[in-house]
């Protein structure tokens, strides 16, 4: 009884874990991407390019809410927020790249990825229906 209590237990600590890490990379419909390596993601969300390994100019967007943003620098990166933080005021002191990527909220990200190809965001996906006709989500392939 103890063991189906204790692995009951373990299932549902999994499954709230799986569904709090939830976010997805989205863009706009008709972009010619489908999937970005974990590499080119990193890369452009933390300033060191602005381009994919195939050349794709990208413009990424951060979400200006905490949880959102937290869960997906945690589950892309393995960042904490301080750590992106500290790396942050480190580029920017150094006179470094370009500045963090602009943050929107999730109703300004859906308006811009209809309206500009090229651009990304992230999102847990709590997006209306009406709203997930024009954006797709894109898969994140490891290097």
């Amino acid at each position: 009884m103890k063991k189906n209590l204790f692995a009951i237990a373990i299932l549902i600590a999994a499954s709230i874990s799986m569904a709090e890490d939830n976010v997805d990379i989205i863009t706009n419909n008709k972009a010619d991407i489908n999937a970005i390596s974990s590499d080119d993601l990193k890369a452009i969300y933390f300033g060191k390019r602005q381009t994919t390994k195939e050349g794709l100019v990208v413009t990424p967007y951060d979400s200006d809410n905490d949880s959102k943003r937290n869960k997906f620098y945690k589950k892309y990166f393995r960042r904490t927020p301080l750590q992106v933080h500290r790396y942050w005021a480190r580029k920017i002191f150094a006179g470094e790249g370009v500045l963090p990527p602009k943050r929107i909220d999730e109703e300004q990200l859906v308006e811009i990825l209809e309206q500009t190809i090229n651009s990304i965001g992230y999102t847990d996906l709590s997006l209306e229906p009406k709203d997930k006709d024009d954006i797709k989500v894109l898969e994140v392939a490891d290097d």
